[in-house]
């Protein structure tokens, strides 16, 4: 039996259009979108076990995914799960800071091989 990757999606007003990028283009990866750093962190302490991966849009100053990260490790309750950033392309300066910061992974969006990526 194959295992369903199960993806927390952190985004911007794109958070909708991107899931279903994820999910047409992945067959084995089910989405479950959220708004803002509160509502994700409110999901993973409703079922910790859950998710197999959370995945942040980096687009400041309204989001961003080095202090949303940040959010989840200083909550006290919340493990997190594998924590990956999805930033613009040609964005090696974030990709540093990202993995400076703990963060898991990084990766470029707008790219033909995104979803494949994650």
């Amino acid at each position: 039996m194959e295992h369903t990757i199960q993806l927390l999606h952190l985004g911007g007003e794109n958070r909708i259009r991107a899931s279903r990028t994820l999910r047409d283009d992945c067959e084995d990866i089910s989405v479950t979108a959220e708004p803002d750093t509160s509502s994700a962190i409110s999901t993973l302490e409703t079922d910790p076990d859950r998710y197999d991966c959370v995945l942040s849009v980096h687009a400041p100053p309204a989001f961003d995914a080095i202090e949303r990260y940040r959010r989840f490790e200083q909550h006290p309750t919340v493990r997190t799960p594998p924590f990956v950033v999805l930033a613009d392309a040609e964005s090696e300066t974030v990709a540093v800071e990202a993995l400076n910061a703990g963060i898991d992974g990084y990766v470029q969006a707008d790219t033909s091989d995104t979803s494949q990526r994650l």
